[in-house]
C-alpha cells in the first residue's frame, strides 16, 4: 500500500481517542423513511456581512465553502459593483472590484473558487481570486430578466424575448423564445449533460404561480390544479419538488411524468418561509426563519431549529445553513457509517473499534478471527473515517481499519481519507467525502493554488498519479512575482521536484529578470529546452552548443529562427560557424535564411571544405526537398492521430518527429516507434538513437538493456556507455556491460576499456559523429 505522510500519519499516531469518545461526538441523529440524517453545528462565529436573503445578492459554490456577497444599492446611475468573498468562518478571502458599470448583477461561485458576475446588460465577467480572467458580451440591445449559472456556462432570459446560453463563457446561442416581459419569480435549469433531452432545460415560475418549461424542442406551460409557491431541483437533477400555495409539496421525477410522493408542509412551526431546497438526492427541505423541516415521504417531517434569517445551499450529500452567528449542516448518513456510530447497532465495524481500544490488553488476532468479519469491519471503519470531518475521528477509524493488516484493496479509500485530513488541517478546506468525489481534480488544484498552497497540491496530485503541470506553472509565477531577490527566488524554485525549470526560466524572461533566467537555464536538464532558453536571453554560443547536444530538429529550427532576427548578425554568424552541425542545418533552412548569409556563415568555418559547392548542390534540389518535407509533415500528423487514439494521448498530435519518438520512449512503446519510423521513411539508426537517449534521461535502465542488447542494435552499445558516463552512472555501466558480455564478449571487452579509460570522459564534449543525429555523415 502507498504510504502518505500526512500531518499525523494515522499508523504512527501515538495518542488515540477511545471509541466511546467518537460516539459522543456524533451530532443529532434522525431515522427517516428516506434514510438516516444528522444535524451538525459546523461553526459558531458571527459573520462580517448581514444575512438578509430578500435584500442582497449571495452565492455559494458547490464543494467550495465560499460565499460571494454584494450589497445592493438603490441608484439611478450606473455603478461599479464591489463583491466580497468569504469562507464559512467569515474570513474575507478576496474583494473583487468589478471593472464594469451596470445597475445590477447576479453572482455565482464555481467549484474552482472562481466567481462569475453577470451584469444586467448581459455582460459576463469571470474572476479568479481578484483578477479578471474573462469577459463576454452575451447579447446586444437588451437586458437580463433572470439568469441561472452552471459549471460550464450561464443561461439568461433576456428582455428581447430570447433565452441565451453561453457555453464555457465563449460561445452564445439562442435556446428558444420566452413570453415574459418583466422579471419573473424563479428560474432553475438542468444543464445539457444531465438532461434527458440532450439539451438544457429551463423551468421558469411566474409570480402568478404558473410553471413553464423551455428547451430547444419547444416551450410548454405545465398545468396544475393549484398555483405554485416555489420549486426546487435535486442536486443531481433526477427529481423536482414543487410546493403549492395550499402548502402541499409533491416530488416528481425530472420529466414530471411520475409522482414520487406528496406531503403537507406545516408553516406554523417556524417564522417566515424562505426557501425550498434539497438534501442531495434524498429529500426536499423547507427552510424558514429560525428552523427547517425535512420533508420525508412518511409525513413525519423532522424539524431542526436555529436563530434568525439564514442562507441555504444544497450539496451532493448535505444542506448547508448559514445564519448570522452560526453555521450548520444537515447531512445524509451512509448505512456503513450509521452501523459504526449508532449505539443501537453492534456491527462488525463497531466490534473492530472496540478491539482496537483493547489492543494492548487482549490478543488482537484471535479476537478478530473469532468475533468479526474482517472485510465488513474494515469497510465500515474506512467509510466512517471518510464521513467524519474532525481530524482525531478520522485518525482513529483509519487506524482501526489498518489493524486488520489487509487493506490493499481499499488503498484508494485510505488515500482519499488521508487527503481529506490534509485539506482540513493544512488548508482550512473541510470537504465531505461526497464533495471530494464530485469535485474535479482541476478545480481542486485551482483552489489550492489560489490559496498559494502549491506544494500541498503537488504532493496530493503526485499521490493520485496525476500531472502537476498546471500546479508547477502557477507556483513558478507566484514565486517569481513575489520573491524579488534572484538568489532567494532561485533557491525556492529548485528545491521542489515538481517545479518546471524551463517554464520558470521563460516566465523570468517575460518579467525581464534576465539574471534569474540565466541561472534557471543552467539548472535545466533538457538540452532542447536549454537551447531555446539560451536563445531567448541572447546567449547564442550556449544556445547552439545545446542544440547540437539535443539532436532535436524542432529546437534547432526554433533557435535558428530566433538567431536570424538578432540585431548583431556578425556575432550570430560567428557562433553558428563554430558548430558544424548547426552549419549543415542552416543549409537545409534555405527558405528562411538568405543564400548570401548562409555563404557568409560557411566561409567563416575553416573546417568545412568546399562550402560553396555544398551550398550550390543543396540549392539544386532545395525546392524538391521542401515539397517532400511538407508531404512528410502531413503524413506524420496523420500517423500521430492514429497513435494518439491507440495510447489514449492526443497530446502527441502536432509534435515533431523527435518529440514523438521521445514520447513513445517515455511510455516504452518500441513497436509503435518502429511502425512510426517506417511509415515516415526514417532510418532506424536515426530514431533508435533518440529512443535510447530518452530512456537514459528517464532513468529507465532496465528498458535500455531490453531495447539495446540485441544482435541488430550492437551499434548503440557505445552510445549507451557514452550517455551513462556523461550522467555519472558508473554502476549502470557495469550492469550494462555484463549483459552485453553474454551476447558479444569481444565487443563487451571493448566497452569496458572505453568505460575505464582515463581520457574518455575528456572526449565526451567532442561528440564523435557516431553519436550524432545531425552530423554530416547522416544527411
Amino acid at each position: 500500500m502507498k504510504q502518505f505522510t500526512m500531518l499525523t500519519d494515522p499508523v504512527y499516531c501515538g495518542q488515540f481517542s477511545k471509541y466511546k469518545d467518537m460516539l459522543d461526538k456524533s451530532g443529532e441523529w434522525m431515522y427517516t423513511s428516506e434514510g438516516k440524517i444528522e444535524w451538525v453545528k459546523v461553526c459558531e462565529k458571527t459573520m462580517d456581512f448581514p444575512i438578509e436573503p430578500f435584500l442582497d445578492t449571495y452565492a455559494m459554490g458547490k464543494c467550495t465553502g465560499l460565499i460571494a456577497y454584494w450589497r445592493k444599492k438603490v441608484a439611478e446611475t450606473k455603478i461599479r459593483p464591489i463583491v466580497k468573498v468569504y469562507d464559512q468562518n467569515s474570513n474575507l478571502i478576496s474583494t473583487i472590484y468589478v471593472d464594469y458599470e451596470c445597475y445590477n448583477i447576479d453572482l455565482h461561485v464555481f467549484m474552482n473558487d472562481n466567481v462569475g458576475v453577470l451584469a444586467d446588460d448581459g455582460t459576463v465577467l469571470i474572476y479568479s481570486h481578484q483578477s479578471q480572467i474573462k469577459m463576454q458580451k452575451l447579447f446586444k440591445f437588451s437586458y437580463v430578466l433572470r439568469c441561472a449559472f452552471h459549471e460550464n456556462g450561464v443561461v439568461v432570459f433576456a428582455k428581447d424575448g430570447n433565452i441565451y446560453e453561453c457555453e464555457n463563457f465563449e460561445k452564445t446561442h439562442v435556446i428558444t423564445q420566452h413570453g415574459f416581459t418583466e422579471r419573473f419569480k424563479q428560474l432553475e435549469i438542468v444543464p445539457e449533460q444531465y438532461s434527458y433531452t440532450n439539451g438544457t432545460l429551463c423551468f421558469a415560475l411566474a409570480y402568478e404561480g404558473e410553471l413553464y418549461l423551455y428547451s430547444s424542442k419547444g416551450s410548454y406551460k405545465i398545468d396544475f390544479d393549484n398555483p405554485i409557491e416555489t420549486f426546487a431541483i435535486s442536486t443531481n437533477y433526477n427529481y423536482i419538488s414543487i410546493l403549492f400555495q395550499d402548502k402541499t409539496m409533491i416530488v416528481y421525477d425530472i420529466k414530471l411524468s411520475q409522482e414520487i410522493y406528496r406531503t403537507n408542509v406545516d408553516f406554523d412551526i417556524f417564522g417566515t418561509f424562505l426557501f425550498l431546497k434539497w438534501l442531495g438526492e434524498l429529500a426536499p427541505v423547507a427552510v424558514f426563519q429560525d428552523g427547517l423541516l425535512f420533508l420525508s415521504s412518511d409525513g413525519t417531517s423532522p424539524c431542526y431549529s436555529f436563530s434568525g434569517m439564514c442562507l441555504a445551499y444544497s450539496e451532493h450529500d448535505s444542506l448547508f445553513i448559514q445564519t448570522q452567528t452560526e453555521s450548520y449542516r444537515l447531512i445524509e448518513v451512509p448505512e456503513n457509517v450509521s452501523n459504526v456510530l449508532s449505539t443501537m447497532v453492534s456491527s462488525d465495524g463497531a466490534k473492530l473499534c472496540q478491539i482496537f481500544d483493547e489492543r494492548m490488553k487482549n490478543p488482537v488476532l484471535s479476537m478478530m478471527n473469532s468475533e468479526i468479519d474482517r472485510e465488513t469491519a474494515k469497510n465500515e471503519c474506512i467509510d466512517t473515517a471518510l464521513f467524519l470531518n474532525d481530524t482525531k475521528s478520522r485518525v482513529f477509524f483509519l487506524n482501526a481499519a489498518e489493524l486488520t493488516e489487509n487493506t490493499k484493496n481499499l488503498e484508494n479509500k485510505i488515500l482519499r481519507a488521508k487527503i481529506l485530513l490534509t485539506l482540513q488541517k493544512n488548508c482550512s478546506m473541510p470537504l465531505t467525502n461526497s464533495q471530494f468525489e464530485q469535485l474535479p481534480l482541476s478545480c481542486l488544484s485551482e483552489r489550492l493554488c489560489i490559496r498559494h498552497l502549491h506544494i500541498v497540491a503537488a504532493k496530493i496530485f503526485e499521490r493520485l498519479d496525476e500531472k502537476t503541470t498546471n500546479i508547477s506553472e502557477s507556483y513558478c509565477c507566484y514565486v517569481i512575482d513575489n520573491i524579488l531577490d534572484d538568489d532567494n527566488c532561485l533557491e525556492t524554485l529548485i528545491k521542489d521536484d515538481f517545479v518546471s525549470i524551463s517554464f520558470a526560466a521563460s516566465y523570468a524572461i517575460k518579467k525581464g529578470r534576465m539574471n534569474l533566467a540565466k541561472n534557471l537555464t543552467q539548472k535545466e536538464q533538457s538540452y532542447e529546452k536549454k537551447s531555446v532558453l539560451y536563445s531567448l536571453i541572447n546567449d547564442w554560443k550556449n544556445a547552439f552548443e545545446n542544440c547540437d547536444l539535443s539532436c532535436d530538429s524542432s529546437s534547432m529550427i526554433q533557435v535558428i529562427a530566433n538567431a536570424i532576427g538578432y540585431h548583431d548578425k556578425n556575432f550570430v554568424n560567428n557562433c553558428i560557424a563554430e558548430n558544424e552541425t548547426i552549419c549543415y542545418f542552416c543549409i537545409r533552412m534555405i527558405s528562411i535564411i538568405s543564400y548570401q548569409r548562409i555563404r557568409a556563415i560557411l566561409e567563416l568555418n575553416s573546417t568545412m571544405n568546399q562550402s560553396e559547392n555544398l551550398l550550390r548542390y543543396y540549392m539544386s534540389f532545395s525546392p524538391d526537398f521542401v515539397n517532400k518535407n511538407v508531404e512528410n509533415l502531413a503524413k506524420i500528423k496523420e500517423l500521430q492521430k492514429v497513435i494518439g487514439a491507440d495510447i489514449h494521448d492526443n497530446d502527441i498530435v502536432g509534435l515533431s518527429f523527435n518529440q514523438t519518438i521521445r514520447k513513445l520512449a517515455k511510455n516504452y512503446l518500441p513497436e509503435t516507434a518502429i511502425l512510426f519510423a517506417k511509415e515516415s521513411k526514417t532510418e532506424n539508426r536515426t530514431w533508435e538513437r533518440i529512443f535510447v537517449a530518452t530512456l537514459v534521461d528517464e532513468k529507465m535502465y532496465d528498458k535500455v538493456k531490453e531495447f539495446v542488447v540485441t544482435k541488430d542494435r550492437k551499434y548503440l552499445w557505445d552510445l549507451v556507455v557514452f550517455l551513462y558516463l556523461k550522467n555519472g552512472e558508473k554502476n549502470e555501466i557495469h550492469y550494462f556491460i555484463s549483459k552485453c558480455d553474454k551476447m558479444d564478449a569481444k565487443r563487451a571487452a571493448r566497452l569496458k576499456q572505453i568505460a575505464e579509460g582515463e581520457n574518455y570522459v575528456k572526449t565526451i564534449n567532442e561528440n564523435p559523429p557516431e553519436f550524432r543525429v545531425f552530423k554530416s555523415n547522416s544527411w
